[in-house]
C-alpha cells in the first residue's frame, strides 16, 4: 500500500513537466477521494489517557503512571501496538545520538557546539518502564530506540478497545539549542527553573491508512504524528509553582489564591489584559523555598498530545479572546521577560487567532497559551514555547519586538496546522511548517505592512533554490538538507506564487479554507492537498506540484531575443492573395516574438510588462506556453504600435534567481516576412504541425 512512496523522488527526475502526478501521490480510494476529500470510509484511530505525574524539582526528574486506552476505529485486527518514547533521543545509543554530523569548525559559535557538549553530559531516556495490563498482569513489550511495541495478549479486533498502563521515569534535559523541544531553563538567581515539558509520556504511534504504524524513530529533526483522543491528568509540583497546560484547569480551587480565581474569573469578561499572577508576585517567589507540593488537574477532549510548563516564577496574565465565549489567550512568563511580553505577548495572541479564524476555521479549544522560556519556538496542542525576550537589564528594540511577534504568531497556527488539520510531521515537514509559515507572513503584514518577516525575502529564496545540497521536499522529513529553507522558505515561496500568480487571490483564500474545514480532526496526505487545490479551482496544477514539490529546479527565466516581424509587400501584386491576405499584408501590424529561454528548469507563468510607444501592456502567460520545450519557448504580440521595452516579471513574482536577464529594449529593426497564399499553403503536407489533426 505504501511502496508508492518509494518511487516518489526517482519519478520525479525524467517525465513530462506537464504529466499527471497521480503517480507520485497516493491512490484516491473510498478512503481518500479525488476530490482531495475524506472519504465516506475515511477512518483514524482515538487515543484516550489518564496521567499522574510528578515533578522532582531538586533532581529534575519526572515519574509518572498512565492508563491508555486504545480505540481500534481501523477495519483491521492488531496484534500489537507501537508507542513512542521520543526522551529516548537522549540516550547516548540511541539512533539520533549515534548519527549526529559534526559541525563546521571553520566557522562555528560557542552557541552552535554547546549541544554537542551537552550531549556528552547528559544521561537522558526513559527508565523504570512497566507495562502491563488492568489486572496488574506484566505485558510484554520491546524497546527499540525511541519506539516500544507493545504486544497484546489476544487481537484487538476492529471496533473495540483496550487499556493498559504504563509506568515510566525520566530525567528532565536542558533544554538549550536550536532544535531543542522540551527541557528546563537553569537560572542562576536560586532555584527557579523553568520546565518547558513536551513529550513526556509514552504516546501512541498512529496507526494509518496510508502507511499502518508510523513508527520511524525520531531524531529531532522530524517532528510526529499522533492520533486525537481525550486527556485526564493530574501535574504534581512544588507548591509555590504556576502550571500552564493543554487543557483546562479543574480544580483552580484547589492550587489558586481567592485573588488569583478572582482574577481570572475576571479576565474572561474582559477584553484587557488581566494579571492572574502580577510581576510583583513572582519575583517574590523566586528565592522562596516549600516543601509543600500541589497537583494540579487538567482535562481535555480531542486533541492529539498534551503539553505543559512549571515555575515558580511565572507571570500569568490573560484575557478574553472575544471569539467565543470563556475563550482565553494567556502568556506565562518569568519577571526578566516582563518588559516585552507585558507590552506584546497576549495582545499578539488575539491578532492571530483573528488572522487564523478568518483564513481556516474558528479555534475550537478553550485557550491558547505562549510560554516564554529557553526553547526558541515548538508547538502542542493549545500551548507554544516562544524563547524571545528582552535582555537581563530589560531592554528591547524593535526587532526583538518583532521577533517575538512572529514566533507567537507562527506557534498559534501550529495550534490549527497540525494540531487540529493533523498532518505527518515524520514524512512531510512542508505540509505542517511550510502551510504555517505561509500564514505567519500574512498575519505579520496585516498587522504591519512591511513587517520584518523572518524568512527572508523573495530574492533569498530564490538564491536559496539554487543550492546544490537541497533535496525535493516531497523527501521524507529527516532527510531535508536545510530544514528552514525546505519546509518553511520554499514552501512559503510557493504558496505566494500559487495565490497570487496562478490561481489568484480570493479564489485561492476560498481553496484554503474549505480545505481546513474538511479536514479538520483529520490526517490529510500531500495528495489531499493537490487534489483539493486542482478539483476546487478547475486549473490543471500537476505541473506546479511536480516543479516545486518534487524537484529541485529553481526559477530564472530570461529574455533571449525580441524580433519584429512585418509582412513583405513585395509579393502583393503577383502573390495569388485573396481579399482577406492582402488587407493583413498591407496592415501596419507589428508581429513581435519574444523568446524567454528557462534557464533554472522550473516551469511558471509569464508575467510580462510590455511598454509600446502609445500604451502600455501587462499580460500574464500561462506556465503551458511550455508544453512542447520545457527549455525554451516564444510569445507573439501584434500590435500597431511600436513596441519600446518587455519586462520578464515586473512584479517580482516568480522568484527569480536572476533578475538581470529579464529586459530587453528596443528600437527593434524590422525583419519580413513572406505570407504563403492559402490555396498554396493547402497543397504543402503539414499533418506534423502542432494542433493539426489528421
Amino acid at each position: 500500500m505504501f511502496a508508492w512512496f518509494c518511487m516518489l523522488v526517482f519519478l520525479a527526475g525524467d517525465r513530462h513537466p506537464f504529466a499527471s502526478i497521480d503517480d507520485q501521490i497516493h491512490p484516491h480510494s473510498s478512503v481518500r477521494l479525488a476530490t482531495g476529500e475524506p472519504g465516506p470510509q475515511y477512518w483514524q484511530q482515538k487515543v484516550d489517557y489518564q496521567i499522574d505525574v510528578d515533578l522532582d524539582e531538586p533532581s529534575r526528574s519526572l515519574r509518572g503512571r498512565e492508563k491508555v486506552t486504545y480505540h481500534n476505529r481501523s477495519p483491521h485486527d492488531l496484534s500489537y501496538l507501537w508507542l513512542q518514547l521520543d526522551q529516548n533521543i537522549h540516550a547516548s545509543d540511541s539512533v539520533n545520538q549515534l548519527s549526529q554530523v559534526a559541525p563546521d569548525f571553520n566557522q562555528i559559535s560557542v552557541y552552535e557546539l554547546l549541544p554537542y557538549l551537552l550531549k556528552r553530559l547528559i544521561k537522558g531516556g526513559f527508565t523504570d518502564l512497566v507495562v502491563k495490563d488492568l489486572e496488574n498482569h506484566p505485558m510484554i513489550y520491546k524497546v527499540r530506540d525511541t519506539m516500544m511495541r507493545v504486544e497484546l495478549p489476544q487481537p484487538l479486533k476492529a471496533g473495540t478497545s483496550f487499556s493498559f498502563v504504563v509506568e515510566w521515569r525520566y530525567v528532565v534535559p536542558i533544554a538549550v539549542g536550536e532544535d531543542a523541544r522540551n527541557g528546563y531553563e537553569p537560572f542562576g538567581n536560586g532555584p527557579a527553573d523553568i520546565f518547558l515539558v513536551g513529550q513526556w509520556f509514552p504516546r501512541l504511534a498512529a496507526y494509518t491508512d496510508y502507511k499502518s504504524w508510523q513508527n520511524q524513530v525520531f531524531t529531532e529533526d522530524a517532528e510526529f504524528t499522533l492520533e486525537f483522543g481525550d486527556y485526564d491528568v493530574n501535574i504534581t509540583v512544588p507548591r509555590n509553582h504556576v502550571v500552564a497546560a493543554t487543557g483546562q484547569l479543574v480544580n483552580a480551587n484547589e492550587v489558586l489564591s481567592d485573588q488569583q480565581r478572582e482574577r481570572l474569573k475576571r479576565a474572561r469578561e474582559s477584553s484587557e489584559v488581566v494579571q492572574v499572577v502580577r510581576v510583583d508576585e513572582a519575583t517574590a517567589r523566586i528565592t522562596e523555598s516549600s516543601s509543600e507540593r500541589a497537583t494540579w488537574r487538567f482535562r481535555a477532549s480531542n486533541v492529539r498530545d498534551f503539553a505543559w510548563a512549571s515555575s515558580k516564577q511565572f507571570v500569568w496574565e490573560c484575557q478574553s479572546t472575544g471569539l467565543v465565549s470563556d475563550q482565553l489567550a494567556m502568556a506565562y512568563f518569568p519577571p526578566v521577560a516582563a518588559p516585552l511580553w507585558q507590552t506584546t505577548a497576549v495582545e499578539s495572541m488575539v491578532f492571530a487567532l483573528n488572522s487564523f479564524n478568518q483564513k481556516l476555521f474558528a479555534y475550537p479549544y478553550p485557550h491558547v497559551t505562549c510560554v516564554n522560556g529557553s526553547i526558541g519556538g515548538m508547538e502542542y496542542p493549545m500551548l507554544g514555547f516562544c524563547g524571545t525576550r528582552p535582555d537581563e537589564q530589560g531592554a528591547f528594540d524593535d526587532r526583538i519586538k518583532a521577533e517575538l511577534v512572529s514566533v507567537i504568531f507562527h506557534e498559534v497556527a501550529h495550534n490549527y496546522i497540525p494540531m487540529i488539520i493533523n498532518s505527518d510531521e515524520r514524512e512531510w515537514t512542508w505540509l505542517d511548517e511550510g502551510l504555517v509559515s505561509y500564514l505567519t507572513h500574512r498575519a505579520e503584514q496585516e498587522y504591519q505592512p512591511g513587517f520584518p518577516s523572518d524568512l527572508g525575502s523573495q530574492e533569498d529564496i530564490a538564491f536559496w533554490m539554487k543550492e546544490a545540497k537541497q533535496v525535493p521536499m516531497m523527501s521524507r522529513s529527516d532527510l531535508l538538507y536545510d530544514v528552514a529553507g525546505n519546509a518553511y522558505a520554499k514552501p512559503t515561496a510557493a504558496m505566494w506564487v500559487l495565490r497570487d500568480l496562478i490561481i489568484g487571490p480570493d479564489e485561492f483564500d476560498r481553496c484554503l479554507k474549505k480545505f481546513a474545514s474538511v479536514w479538520q480532526f483529520k490526517r490529510p496526505l500531500p495528495g489531499d492537498f493537490f487534489r483539493f487545490f486542482e478539483q476546487f479551482t478547475a486549473i490543471d496544477l500537476d505541473w506546479f506540484w511536480h516543479g516545486w514539490f518534487f524537484t529541485t529546479d529553481h526559477v530564472d527565466m530570461a529574455l533571449t531575443d525580441v524580433t519584429r516581424w512585418r509582412p513583405n509587400k513585395r509579393h502583393l501584386p503577383d502573390g495569388g492573395y485573396d481579399d482577406l491576405e492582402k488587407e493583413l499584408l498591407e496592415s501596419d501590424d507589428n508581429y513581435y516574438v519574444i523568446e524567454v529561454e528557462n534557464i533554472g528548469g522550473l516551469i511558471m507563468p509569464l508575467p510580462i510588462l510590455l511598454e509600446f510607444t502609445d500604451h502600455t501592456l501587462e499580460q500574464t502567460m500561462d506556465a503551458s506556453v511550455f508544453r512542447f520545450d520545457r527549455r525554451r519557448t516564444a510569445i507573439l504580440v501584434i500590435s500597431k504600435s511600436e513596441l519600446l521595452k518587455v519586462v520578464l516579471d515586473p512584479k517580482h513574482q516568480l522568484i527569480d534567481a536572476d533578475v538581470n536577464n529579464q529586459t530587453v529594449y528596443g528600437p527593434f529593426p524590422k525583419t519580413p516576412f513572406n505570407l504563403i497564399p492559402a490555396s498554396a499553403f493547402q497543397l504543402l503536407d503539414h499533418h506534423d504541425a502542432p494542433g493539426q489533426a489528421n
